[in-house]
């Protein structure tokens, strides 16, 4: 019975830690998100990209050589390459878009992105999701929908760029949903392995 108490309990904190580290990410997100919406005002988006990647680089490289062992083995490199480059395309087409719309809508779009992830998690990683989290997922895209008023405008090339960007934050959160048993190292220094990528992006704008 007290083994059953303590387990809860520290279910309970653990649930409530990811929360707290949640809510967290997200404001560091969209911080990131508006200062990066300053930027593309004078940089061009491949340049941006190639900036976050360096910096994150800088960052994470006192963590990298501290845990240089977890790259010796990297499981499933297919996946892994997929969610990198899942990853350069969900950000650059969230700034794409935000150069020709308000930040605001384009974070609309992207809140289609949970509907998505909750629909595919039962899909493709065969969870769980009962009637609450279905309801919860139409009343979740009627409300995008309220919040976009469909016109137009909602149908433009910047709002199918958006749109595209959230599908695909959607998709890299089912990917790295199905490597959790890699090490948390080699998944957050994704952020610096699309320096590769966002180079020859960068060049080609210029």
């Amino acid at each position: 019975m007290f083994a059953k108490i303590s387990a809860d309990a520290g279910n309970r904190s653990a649930a409530l830690a990811g929360i707290a580290l949640m809510l967290l990410a997200v404001w560091m997100f969209s911080f990131g998100d508006a200062i990066g919406k300053f930027i593309v005002a004078t940089y061009s988006v491949g340049q941006l990209l190639l900036l976050r990647a360096v910096a994150s680089l800088m960052l994470l490289s006192p963590v990298i050589w501290r845990h240089r062992s977890a790259f010796r083995t990297i499981q499933r490199p297919g996946l892994q390459v997929l969610r990198v480059a899942l990853s350069t395309l969900e950000v650059a087409a969230f700034f794409a878009a935000s150069v020709y719309l308000p930040l605001a809508d384009v974070i609309t779009y992207y809140l289609a992105a949970p509907i998505f992830v909750t629909a595919a998690s039962a899909l493709f990683l065969g969870e769980k999701v009962g009637w609450r989290r279905w309801s919860a997922i139409v009343v979740g895209f009627i409300g995008v929908m309220i919040a976009l008023r469909p016109s137009t405008q909602a149908f433009s090339w910047p709002a199918m760029i958006a749109l595209a960007g959230s599908a695909s934050f959607a998709a890299l959160m089912i990917i790295t949903r199905s490597l959790r048993g890699t090490p948390d190292v080699v998944l957050t220094t994704a952020q610096f392995r699309r320096a590769g990528l966002t180079l020859g992006i960068s060049t080609h704008d210029e």
